[in-house]
């Protein structure tokens, strides 16, 4: 059964898992067309235009160059690089191996931007990334 808190919800990248993630925030927008004209006198006339889809995450961060997570350094070398980036978020059970049958999986390739990395003084490294969405977003249901 699928929950409805952020518990167990994984982001892939790749085939790298983003361990440590301490939030994400997945949000579509949309370009609003205004086809307005003297005929519609005062009233504004619009329609939908481009739909954009983007994906903002922070996570715990990690010095370990060996690490075979999403790690900051390979999130840094897509960017350099220019690679697209597949995406997936789903929720997966207590386990964390198994997808929630019945969970709304989210797919795509992205291009990676805004990556920062914090390292505060006696505190943990974090770093955040955000991502758009190329082309549109698959949704399916984990069976």
């Amino acid at each position: 059964m699928a929950t409805k808190i952020g518990t167990c919800v994984k982001i892939t990248i790749d085939t790298d898992e983003l361990v440590g993630e301490l939030s994400q925030s997945l949000a579509t927008s949309v370009n609003i067309i205004n086809v307005s004209s003297k005929a519609s006198k005062r009233a504004t006339n619009v329609e939908y235009g481009r739909i954009t889809d983007t994906l903002s995450v922070s996570s715990i961060g990690t010095t370990d160059g060996s690490a075979t997570t999403a790690t900051w350094k390979v999130l840094h070398d897509a960017i350099v690089a220019g690679t697209k980036v597949a995406v997936e978020i789903t929720e997966y059970d207590s386990d964390g191996t198994t997808k929630t049958t019945g969970a709304v999986n989210i797919a795509g390739s992205a291009v990676l931007g805004n990556l920062t990395q914090d390292s505060p003084d006696d505190d943990r490294i974090t770093y955040s990334v955000d991502m758009t969405f190329d082309g549109a977003i698959t949704k399916s249901v984990n069976v």
